[in-house]
């Protein structure tokens, strides 16, 4: 009986520390999607510097594709953000094919492809990645569904109706 009050202690531990380290990894998710989203090239090269300490996870190699792709935005000449925009997309899409339901994934590539100028001919999932970001809405983090609800307001496609 202690012996099963011992591992049900160890497993609740493990537990706790799994989920704080998780969330750690993701602490500055509000941080990646103000960069996302904004005007900033020094807080996409702050989030970039952020990513590039520690181990690398999916998730942070995901995060550093799209930043990637967002910073292309900022440099000067045409072959020079085709070049990085296409590093960062490489990496980007390399996450998504190894975790396709990934609703975080599919809902940063969303909010780039929606964004993306059309020249770059990047905007194929949309409706793939809305449907499949509508159906896992409900099941996400909190910090991750205010995210989204924050796009969905100014979203050409998301709407936040759809998320209800």
């Amino acid at each position: 009986m202690q012996k099963k009050i011992r591992v049900i202690s160890l497993l609740t531990l493990l537990l706790f520390l799994w989920h704080a380290a998780d969330s750690a990894s993701i602490s500055s998710r509000k941080e990646f999607y103000t960069a996302l989203t904004g005007r900033s090239e020094a807080l996409i090269d702050k989030v970039l510097t952020e990513l590039e300490k520690g181990e690398s996870t999916s998730l942070k190699r995901a995060y550093e594709g799209a930043m990637m792709m967002r910073k292309a935005h900022f440099l000067k000449g045409p072959a020079n953000k085709l070049r990085l925009f296409k590093e960062g997309h490489q990496q980007f899409e390399t996450e998504i094919a190894r975790n396709p339901e990934n609703a975080e994934y599919r809902f940063i590539r969303f909010c780039i492809q929606e964004n993306a100028p059309k020249i770059l001919k990047y905007n194929t999932d949309l409706q793939t990645d809305l449907e499949l970001i509508v159906e896992k809405y409900q099941t996400m983090p909190e910090d991750l569904k205010e995210e989204v609800m924050i796009y969905a307001k100014v979203s050409g496609r998301l709407h936040p109706e759809d998320l209800n």
